[in-house]
Order: C-alpha cells, then sequence, then structure tokens
C-alpha cells in the first residue's frame, strides 16, 4: 500500500523472511527452468545422458535399504562394452564417444520405467532394477546384449570379433548381504566371469 503498487508474491516473501521473521539472511530468487536444468546436470552424466556415478550410489544405497526392511528384491546390472580401448584408439575419441552415446541409448530404450540407468565410468554402465529378481534380470540383460550385437557400429570390424558387443553381470539382493558394495561386488565379479568366458554374455551371480 506505501509503494502505491501490487509488489508480487515473490518481494513479499522475501520482505517477510528476511525484513519481519529474520529467518533468511541472503536469499536468491532462482528462475525455476534454471533450477530444474541445474538439478538434472548435477545427476546425469553429460555425454550419455544416463544417470552419473553420484547420484547412482545415492539411489542404490536408497534400495538396498528399502529391501533390508521390507523384503522386496530387487537386481542389478553391470555391463562393459567388449574392447572398447581398442574401438577408441583405432576409430578416434569422437567415434568412440559415438559408441557410448548408442550403447546408452539402447539401454534405456530396453530398461523398462523405473529403472535406473547410469554410466559407472568409462565404458562401463550399472542399472538398478527395482523389484526384478536374478532370473528376470537375466531375461532383460540378454536383450539389451542382442540389441547391442545386432547395431551396426561404424568400423566395429577392427575389433577382434568384427563387432562391438558388451559382456554382463547380474546379481540380486540378498538379506544375507550387509551393504549395497555387496551387491555391487558380486555383479562386477559376475561381469568379470562374462569377460573371462568369451565376452558378449551374461552371467548371473
Amino acid at each position: 500500500e506505501k509503494l502505491g503498487r501490487n509488489v508480487g508474491i515473490r518481494v513479499a516473501t522475501l520482505d517477510y523472511y528476511t525484513n519481519i521473521t529474520r529467518q533468511m539472511a541472503s536469499p536468491v530468487i532462482v528462475d525455476m527452468a534454471e533450477y530444474s536444468k541445474t538439478v538434472k546436470d548435477s545427476i546425469t552424466d553429460p555425454l550419455t545422458f544416463c544417470y552419473n556415478r553420484r547420484y547412482f550410489d545415492y539411489v542404490l544405497n536408497h534400495r538396498f535399504s528399502r529391501s533390508a526392511e521390507s523384503g522386496k528384491t530387487f537386481s542389478l546390472l553391470m555391463l562393459d562394452i567388449d574392447y572398447f580401448k581398442h574401438y577408441n584408439d583405432n576409430n578416434g575419441h569422437l567415434m568412440g564417444d559415438f559408441a557410448l552415446i548408442e550403447v546408452s541409448r539402447i539401454l534405456h530404450v530396453i530398461s523398462r520405467r523405473g529403472d535406473i540407468v547410469a554410466r559407472w565410468g568409462g565404458e562401463e554402465f550399472a542399472i538398478v532394477l527395482p523389484d526384478l529378481n536374478a532370473d528376470g534380470a537375466v531375461i532383460l540383460a540378454e536383450k539389451i546384449r542382442a540389441a547391442v550385437d545386432d547395431f551396426r557400429f561404424p568400423n566395429e570390424q577392427s575389433l577382434p570379433g568384427k563387432r562391438l558387443t558388451i559382456s554382463i553381470g547380474a546379481a540380486e539382493y540378498s538379506p544375507a548381504m550387509k551393504n549395497a558394495n555387496e551387491i555391487i561386488k558380486a555383479a562386477d565379479t559376475a561381469l568379470y566371469r562374462a569377460k573371462h568366458e568369451g565376452r558378449n554374455c551374461v552371467r548371473k551371480a
């Protein structure tokens, strides 16, 4: 009223919390679209648009705690692109990035709604599969493996098997596990077996 105009809810709110209740010392007005973009950028990998490792760790620990309390199961897939260093060295980093992006796209297309697809690091990915047991995880993993095998990547003939493929390890939550690191270790061990038993295959813990 003193200003002779409607100052709007944001100005009134800031005035209330800074000058009347004094609950805020250094308030900042942030545009919602910019805030949403900042949040999204903080949890996603900029190249593949998969979730990043930090967000994966958060989700996996949360899912593990929920399963420990409720008894509901979940599974984890660990995936690695076979001979990726060879492909990257022979074709250049731009082509290597293209391969990572295409593999990521396939993972998102085949994964179920609610699955958490993350870039673990380098050429390795991880997928948290809520409410899915090991047998179901293997079926989904096999669909992913076949889809990558069927996709024609540029210059993949330079690889030892003439095709760009992935190896996958699957593990299911067990009440005997003490923490989320144990299911990671189980899935990673299964992935290690897949790599050493010929690659381009799925192995279950």
